[in-house]
């Protein structure tokens, strides 16, 4: 997949920081993300309770979509980070999508850069500039197709009223759970982290992203997927605003797309 170029990016690979982790990262790396699966999950679990307004505040909506930003920072969006001070979260059964889980998890699990530069480019409209995986700490197996738990990092090229780039490094973890009733999810989780090894790209007109973005997906009925999302994205201390982030929130109808295109390039280079 070839990606846009701008000034300063893509990083060479060879120029590409190399992270390490010893054993004792990658355990409480481990276990931050299973709890945030776990809380996840449970939020999820309630998808039929009324959304209680007194604690969440309608901002906007599209078709089917719902978006609603927490109205005080609480407790569970301290407890997933410190830099991230409000929360957009879409109630459960908020959106639907046509597909099947597996198109969606196709799309999203990536294991290998050219992979990986196929999904943003499709969720970020072509404006990604750069992208690696830098360290996989859990990879899939054959029985796991779509498991995976690493870091990655991505840029995408200064939009028309910005002047710098942004981007982002972050633990990502995907796979299958179940719900409480015994349903099975698909699940991506993506949360930023500050590694020694990968400084701030300040040198390259750069603004390092803060994000903590959660996506349970349900098989609804034959052809309809629900998708549920909880998330924050913060750009140099200045939280996202819902109408500078819905876009990309409304952009999961791309993802059987994407894994119609992946599934394509794939028996490409089986040729």
């Amino acid at each position: 997949m070839v990606m846009n170029s701008s000034a300063g990016f893509p990083i060479a690979r060879v120029q590409l920081p190399k992270v390490s982790l010893s054993r004792l990262e990658q355990r409480a790396f481990q276990r931050m993300m299973t709890r945030m699966l776990h809380h996840t999950v449970q939020e999820f679990n309630r998808q039929d309770e009324v959304v209680d307004t007194s604690r969440w505040k309608a901002v906007g909506a599209k078709d089917d979509l719902q978006v609603y930003r927490e109205r005080e920072a609480g407790a569970m969006s301290a407890a997933l980070t410190l830099a991230l001070d409000k929360t957009d979260v879409l109630p459960p059964g908020s959106t639907v999508a046509r597909g099947k889980v597996e198109n969606a998890m196709d799309a999203v699990a990536s294991n290998a850069q050219e992979d990986l530069a196929l999904f943003l480019s499709f969720m970020h409209h072509g404006d990604v500039v750069d992208c690696a995986v830098l360290k996989t700490i859990e990879a899939s197996t054959e029985t796991d197709p779509f498991h995976f738990l690493g870091i990655k990092y991505f840029a995408q090229k200064a939009p028309p009223a910005g002047r710098k780039h942004r981007d982002s490094v972050y633990l990502e973890f995907t796979g299958y759970t179940e719900t409480s009733r015994g349903e099975r999810l698909g699940f991506h989780l993506m949360h930023s982290v500050e590694l020694a090894e990968f400084p701030p790209l300040t040198a390259r007109n750069s603004v390092r992203m803060l994000h903590s973005v959660r996506y349970l997906y349900r098989q609804q009925s034959e052809d309809v997927v629900e998708v549920f999302m909880q998330g924050n994205v913060d750009i140099s201390g200045i939280t996202v605003k819902p109408s500078a982030s819905n876009g990309a929130l409304f952009g999961l109808a791309t993802l059987v797309a994407c894994a119609e295109a992946k599934r394509l390039t794939q028996m490409w280079r089986a040729q």
